[in-house]
Order: structure tokens, then C-alpha cells, then sequence
């Protein structure tokens, strides 16, 4: 018999990234040192902290600065160039069992726009390869193999992995997402900014720089849906959401977005759901 006070958690037996190497990667300013063209059986993983550097990527030349991230998977050709800025990045070398037989490529990701996340992922990363490797290689300046005994280093790998995914499987914009992709997720972040209350088709075409019958043609060709509907959709996720994760009652619920009573807040919520809100978070609930 198990103790019901007793927490069992599923084992990892498959990892999903295996980190082979890792290192600080700092080159003094006025160090010109290009790198010859080489490729390798590896996925390798580079994220600037400092400085300006120049990277082929498929002989295609990128800028690069701090907060910058190269993904350059196996097979593809590359080379560093560094010239008179200094440069300093964080460097990985992984297998990625579960994208082995993706037809990949260089990936240099530099947008603007991204900028802040690629700096919390940066500060992650430097978080954990500090916290589980030991500091003494890391000032090495040099590239050193990962061994099973740096305690926690299964976090790192984690931590890459979803990164990795992030932009390897074009979960990102600049990783290969549709443009009609990309339209649907501004749409439903503009819903999720205002946290799931009331908004209208207006508001989201004037956020997005367009007309509202532009919107509307543009979502119905590619949903099938109205956009009002679509909106809608949207906002029954951040219910679910709240109802299943947080303490809010329904009918704090239904004055947090916007309704005007718990009635019509539970008809809203059965029409895009087939349950009202009691039932579907019984039923939904484990």
C-alpha cells in the first residue's frame, strides 16, 4: 500500500539533450583570429554576452552582439570571424536525439523585437552553467567536455533543449513560421496583454496596423471563423486557465472579465465549450 503522503514522480529515462561540451568563449579586442570552414556531427548552441563578432553561417555573414543566439545544426558548414571589438559567448555542444533527422540549418537569431527574451535566456543559461559546472573550467577560455558528476546539469540540458525547440521547430517568427502563423499569435497576445477581458476587432486591427475588414478577411481565409469568434476562442482559454490553476471563484471570474453577471458569463463560457464553467472544471480536474 502507498502512503498517500508520499510524492512519486515519473522517472526520465530518455534524455531528451545530451550536453557534450560547454565553455566561456572570450576573445580580447584586436584579436583577429578568422576560423577556417569546418562542420561537425553535433548540434552546437552560442549565446553572446559581450561584445562584436562576425559569424558565417552557410556563407551567409551575421553581425553579431550581446544577446544574439547562433544555432548552427549538424553538417552545415560555419567559421567565427573575430576583428578589433572584443566578442565573449557561451558555447554548447549537444546531441538532440528527437531532431536527429531534421533537415536543419543555421539558424542566426538578432531581431529587435526579441531582444528582451533572448537576454532572460542568456542570464538563465549563464545561471545554470555557473551553478553546476565547476567555476575553474570556465575561466579556462576553453571548451570542456561535460561529465555526469556535475551535479544538476540535467536542469541545463532541459534548459537548452526547450531553447533549442524554441527556434530549431519554428515556434519563433524567425524560425520559419508562417506569416499567417505569426498573425494569429500577435492577435492572441494582444488578448492575453489584456488578460482575457473584452476586446474588440477594432482594437485588435488599430494594435496591428491594419483596417477591420482587412482583419476580418485575413482571419476568416485562414480560421475559417470570424474574428470576433476567434477573439473569443481566445479569451475561453485564459478562463480555463484561471479556473484550473488559480483560486478565483466563477463569479470573481466572470467580474474579472468584464461580464456583467455570473449568468451570462456562464452562457458565454458554455457556448465555446459545451459545459458551463462548474461542470467543465469537475470534469477537467484530477
Amino acid at each position: 500500500m502507498v502512503d498517500e503522503k508520499t510524492l512519486i514522480l515519473p522517472q526520465m529515462r530518455v534524455r531528451r539533450l545530451i550536453l557534450r561540451q560547454a565553455g566561456f568563449n572570450n576573445q580580447p579586442p584586436g584579436w583577429k583570429r578568422p576560423l577556417v570552414r569546418h562542420s561537425h556531427n553535433f548540434w552546437s548552441m552560442d549565446f553572446c554576452s559581450g561584445g562584436i563578432g562576425k559569424v558565417e553561417l552557410e556563407k551567409r555573414l551575421c553581425n553579431v552582439k550581446r544577446g544574439d543566439i547562433m544555432l548552427i545544426a549538424p553538417g552545415k558548414e560555419h567559421r567565427f570571424i573575430y576583428g578589433r571589438e572584443p566578442f565573449s559567448c557561451y558555447s554548447f555542444k549537444m546531441d538532440i536525439p528527437g531532431l536527429e533527422n531534421l533537415p536543419g540549418s543555421s539558424i542566426y537569431i538578432g531581431e529587435p523585437e526579441g531582444l528582451n527574451a533572448r537576454l532572460g535566456m542568456l542570464e538563465a543559461v549563464r545561471s545554470c552553467l555557473y551553478g553546476f559546472c565547476p567555476e575553474k573550467l570556465l575561466s579556462m577560455n576553453l571548451p570542456f567536455s561535460i561529465s555526469r558528476s556535475f551535479a544538476g546539469i540535467r536542469i541545463l540540458e532541459e534548459l537548452l533543449y526547450g531553447i533549442a525547440c524554441y527556434y530549431i521547430l519554428g515556434e519563433d517568427s524567425h524560425g520559419g513560421k508562417h506569416e499567417e502563423d505569426t498573425l494569429l499569435k500577435k492577435i492572441s497576445e494582444f488578448i492575453y496583454l489584456h488578460n482575457g477581458k473584452p476586446v474588440t476587432v477594432e482594437e485588435v486591427a488599430e494594435h496591428l496596423g491594419c483596417s477591420a475588414g482587412h482583419l476580418r478577411t485575413l482571419v476568416r481565409n485562414l480560421t475559417g471563423r470570424s474574428t470576433k469568434n476567434f477573439i473569443d476562442q481566445e479569451r475561453v482559454k485564459i478562463m480555463k486557465d484561471l479556473l484550473l490553476y488559480s483560486d478565483v471563484r466563477i463569479g470573481e471570474l466572470a467580474q474579472l472579465m468584464d461580464f456583467r453577471d455570473t449568468k451570462y458569463f456562464t452562457r458565454f463560457f458554455h457556448k465555446y465549450t459545451g459545459d458551463v464553467p462548474r461542470d467543465w472544471l469537475k470534469n477537467n480536474t484530477r
